[in-house]
């Protein structure tokens, strides 16, 4: 059961972008439900839910990963995609009232982005120790995607 949840329910098992795919598989039943409430008010419960679950998911990470490393035999292993879900979740919990049209591209685009190219400060938060290096690049990932997505939202006034 831990292999499932460390590789988010499949998600990082797939051969070709296990991350992409576990971002996707994080962000999309969110965006559903984004689209599904008519204003910024019903989308309150949809945000508690995804702090919610980032936090589990986090959690998870954190316990978890340190035994598909060994099994991997290197840092950071792909398969584990519960930290991509994590800094997903974190990315819509911190999101603004944006049409969600705009907002999921943008946290998307946004998150893929910083997890792959790991600017500055990101990549260095990879050398903390077991767990949480896995983990906290991701969340980095996660809240700075939410920021640019604040951006945009204060740009468009």
């Amino acid at each position: 059961m831990g292999r499932l949840i460390a590789c988010f329910f499949g998600t990082g098992l797939v051969p070709f972008a296990p991350g992409t795919v576990g971002t996707v598989a994080a962000m999309a039943p969110c965006a559903a439900a984004f689209l599904a409430r008519p204003d910024w008010n019903g989308w309150l419960p949809v945000r508690l839910a995804a702090l919610a679950l980032a936090l589990a998911c986090s959690a998870a990470c954190v316990l978890l990963a340190p035994a598909a490393e060994a099994r991997a035999g290197r840092r950071d292993p792909p398969e584990v995609t519960v930290d991509e879900a994590a800094g997903s979740y974190l990315a819509v919990g911190l999101a603004p009232p944006l049409d969600p049209l705009i907002l999921f591209p943008v946290l998307f685009v946004a998150f893929r982005a910083l997890d792959i190219l790991k600017p500055s400060g990101i990549r260095r938060l990879q050398k903390l120790p077991s767990g949480w290096g896995v983990l906290m690049d991701d969340l980095a990932a996660g809240a700075a995607s939410a920021a640019a997505a604040w951006c945009i939202y204060a740009a468009a006034g």
